[in-house]
């Protein structure tokens, strides 16, 4: 998948997280900063600045094997992206992580049945067809980040077509994100693989495991947020 597609969706991802308002989502509601995890025991270096964004923008790393793409910091926060090292299969690694200060009806709880209430605006970075089909793994949990509460969600669909040439039209996704706040910043991470070429819902499955998919999230989460609140 390329970055645009991966930026497109996880920014899709995360402001419908948020929400608006009164929604029942995951990264909003009434009440903001308070939510577990921060709110107003966070400390004041966890504060999203532009300062603060661009230097761990451009000073983020994820190790050996893993290349930053693209950067971008803006006045409360920032993105960037990594392509890491093939796998046992031969299938690229990627990670994206965005940041963004959180605001007064943003934060929400990270417990998974508030965020499930969401569920329908998390989906919207899938297709219509891949989201509404019966088949698709879509999974909202409570997890945990170097022992800091985090909100996973596991995404794994596989659809194909014929085509009016005779051929296939293949459609899907594999995907494990991190949703985390301290009731200042809200962190998003999105790991999923790179093409595949996967012609079944197996081997969507097995090319690369969501076993790989976590451990890459968490492992750049981890890192993101000790920037954060450092």
């Amino acid at each position: 998948m390329r970055y645009a597609t991966i930026i497109a969706i996880t920014s899709i991802c995360f402001m419908a997280a948020c929400g608006k308002g009164g929604d029942a989502g995951g990264g909003s509601g009434e009440g903001g900063g308070t939510g577990e995890g921060g709110g107003a025991a966070a400390s004041s270096a966890a504060e999203m600045t532009p300062e603060k964004a661009k230097s761990i923008s451009e000073s983020l790393e994820l190790g050996e094997g893993w290349t930053k793409g693209m950067k971008n910091a803006s006045s409360d926060g920032f993105m960037v992206t990594f392509a890491g090292p093939e796998n046992a299969n031969k299938v690229k690694q990627n990670v994206m992580i965005t940041a963004m200060r959180c605001f007064p009806a943003t934060c929400k709880e990270l417990k998974a049945d508030v965020w499930k209430q969401n569920e329908a605006n998390l989906k919207m970075k899938l297709s219509k067809e891949l989201a509404e089909s019966p088949g698709l793994t879509f999974d909202i949990s409570e997890t945990t980040v170097d022992g800091k509460p985090a909100i996973a969600v596991y995404t794994l669909g596989y659809m194909e077509k014929d085509t009016a040439d005779g051929g296939k039209s293949r459609v899907s996704a594999h995907s494990y994100d991190l949703f985390w706040h301290n009731g200042k910043t809200m962190v998003t991470v999105s790991a999923t693989p790179g093409y595949s070429g996967a012609q079944s819902l197996d081997e969507v499955k097995t090319k690369m495991t969501k076993e790989e998919l976590e451990k890459n999230a968490k492992d750049a989460m981890g890192k993101v947020v000790k920037a954060v609140e450092g």
